[in-house]
C-alpha cells in the first residue's frame, strides 16, 4: 500500500513538472523581440527616442526591445552583416537616402497610409522621410530654430522687441555694437552658421531640385545657381556688419536660464529647449521672414527617422512599435514632457509660450523647409560647411563659392 502511494505522489510530482516545463516553454514562446539599430549621434533626439521606447515597453510587456547603438560603425556594412540584428533603424535623413540608394530599405508608403502620418503630422514630416516619391523614413520629432528676448534687457538698451526678421537684423547689428556675443543652441551635428544659414539658404533654393540630383553629377549641382546666390546674401550680411565671426557662441541648457534672468538679452536655440524658458519676461521673436527676401520658408530640423531594412526578422512587432510612435498617446506623452512634436493634435494641450512660436512655424512649414543640408550628399555639405567659415571669417572667393565646393566635391 505504501509502495503504491510513493508511486501515485512520484507520478504527480512528475506530472507538475512536466505542466510547469510546458508553461515555461509557452512563456518562452510569447516572448517576442524588437530589434532597434540606433544610428543617433544627437543626444537630443536620443533623449526623445527613449521616452518613446520606455511607453511602448510598458503598453507591449510581451515585446523585448533590444536596443543597438551604432557607436561610430558603418550602417550600411553593419546592414550586410546584421540583417537580423535591425527590425527599425533610427538613422538621419542623409544616410537615409544613401541606404535606400542602396536598395536596403523597405518603402513605408503603406505605414504611412494606415497610420495617416500625413493626416496627423505637419507637412514637412512626410517630406523628410521622402525620397524619389517613396517614403522610407519616419520623422522622430521635428526641431524648429527659435529666436527669444528678455524684453526687460531690452528696455534697459532702448531697442524695441523685433516684430519681424528685419527688426531682429536690427537687433543682431545693434547687440554685436556693444560687444556681446549671442548664444547658439543648436542639435549636436550643426555647426552654429551651418545651422543658421539655413535661414537664407532655404528660402532662396528649391529643396526638391537639390533632392532630385543628390549626388549626381558637377553639371547637374551647377545648374543650382540659387546657391551662389545664397552665399552672395550671406556674404552681403557679413558686409554689412549683421553678422560676423565674432557675434556668435556656442550655448547650453543654462543659457536660457540667464535669458530667463535677464542676464542675456537675446539667445537662439532649437525647439527641443522649449521647456526650459518659464519667465513671463521671454519673448519669441517670429522672424519667419527671411533677412532680405521676405519670403517665407521656414528651416526644420530632423536627425532620426524610423527606417526599415528589406526582409527584416519581426516584422509585427516593427509595424506595432511605428504604430504607438505615430500614435496621439506616444505623442501626446512626448509634449508632456515639454517637446513639441510634429503631432498636430498632440501640440494642442501646448501651454509654453515659446512652444506656440515653434507650433506656428510647424504650421508654417512645407516641402521647402528641410533643411538644405539633408539633402547635399557628405562630399557637398563638407565644402559648404568650409565656405560658410570662409565666408563668416570674411576670406571666402566671393561670387565662386559654390562652384568651389563642387569642384571638389567632383575631381576627376
Amino acid at each position: 500500500m505504501k509502495f503504491k502511494k510513493a508511486i501515485a505522489l512520484l507520478l504527480i510530482t512528475t506530472a507538475c513538472l512536466n505542466l510547469t516545463s510546458c508553461n515555461s516553454n509557452k512563456d518562452k514562446e510569447k516572448q517576442k523581440e524588437l530589434n532597434i539599430y540606433v544610428d543617433i549621434k544627437d543626444k537630443h533626439s536620443t533623449n526623445i527616442l527613449k521616452i518613446i521606447v520606455e511607453q511602448f515597453e510598458e503598453k507591449n510587456p510581451k515585446i523585448k526591445v533590444n536596443l543597438t547603438n551604432a557607436l561610430g560603425s558603418n550602417i550600411s556594412e553593419d546592414i550586410s552583416k546584421k540583417p537580423d540584428k535591425m527590425d527599425i533603424i533610427f538613422t538621419s535623413r542623409n544616410n537615409m537616402i544613401e541606404l535606400a540608394r542602396k536598395g536596403v530599405l523597405s518603402d513605408l508608403s503603406l505605414q504611412y497610409d494606415k497610420e495617416k502620418i500625413n493626416e496627423k503630422n505637419y507637412t514637412v514630416i512626410s517630406c523628410y522621410g521622402r525620397f524619389n516619391d517613396k517614403s522610407y523614413g519616419i520623422p522622430l520629432i521635428p526641431y524648429t530654430i527659435e529666436a527669444a528676448c528678455n524684453t526687460n534687457e531690452l528696455s534697459k538698451l532702448k531697442i524695441p522687441v523685433p516684430k519681424n526678421a528685419n527688426e531682429l537684423s536690427s537687433l543682431i547689428y545693434a547687440i554685436n555694437s556693444k560687444g556681446v556675443r549671442i548664444p547658439v543652441i543648436l542639435t549636436d551635428e550643426l555647426d552654429i552658421y551651418e545651422g543658421l544659414s539655413s535661414i537664407v539658404i532655404n528660402n532662396m533654393v528649391n529643396e526638391s531640385k537639390l533632392e532630385s540630383i543628390y549626388d549626381s553629377s558637377s553639371n547637374a549641382y551647377k545648374s543650382v545657381t540659387e546657391m551662389q546666390q545664397a552665399f552672395d546674401t550671406l556674404d552681403s550680411l557679413v558686409s554689412k556688419s549683421v553678422i560676423n565671426k565674432n557675434l556668435f557662441e556656442i550655448g547650453n541648457e543654462s543659457t536660457l536660464s540667464k535669458l530667463s534672468r535677464g542676464d542675456i538679452p537675446l539667445a537662439i536655440f532649437i525647439s527641443y529647449y522649449d521647456y526650459a524658458i518659464e519667465s513671463k519676461d521671454v519673448e519669441a521673436i517670429d522672424y519667419h521672414y527671411n533677412l532680405t527676401t521676405g519670403k517665407e520658408s521656414i528651416p526644420v530640423i530632423v536627425n532620426a527617422l524610423a527606417c526599415m531594412p528589406v526582409n527584416i526578422k519581426n516584422g509585427q512587432e516593427a509595424n506595432d512599435f511605428i504604430k504607438f510612435m505615430e500614435s496621439d498617446d506616444a505623442q501626446k506623452a512626448v509634449l508632456k514632457k515639454g517637446f513639441i512634436t510634429g503631432n498636430k493634435k498632440a501640440n494642442e494641450t501646448n501651454k509654453n509660450v515659446i512652444g506656440k512660436s515653434t507650433i506656428k512655424h510647424l504650421q508654417l512649414s512645407n516641402e521647402n523647409s528641410v533643411i538644405y543640408l539633408d539633402n547635399l550628399p557628405k562630399s557637398i555639405r563638407q565644402g559648404v560647411s568650409s565656405q560658410i567659415n570662409n565666408i563668416i571669417s570674411g576670406s571666402s572667393e566671393k561670387g565662386r563659392e559654390w562652384n568651389t565646393i563642387v569642384d571638389q566635391a567632383y575631381k576627376e
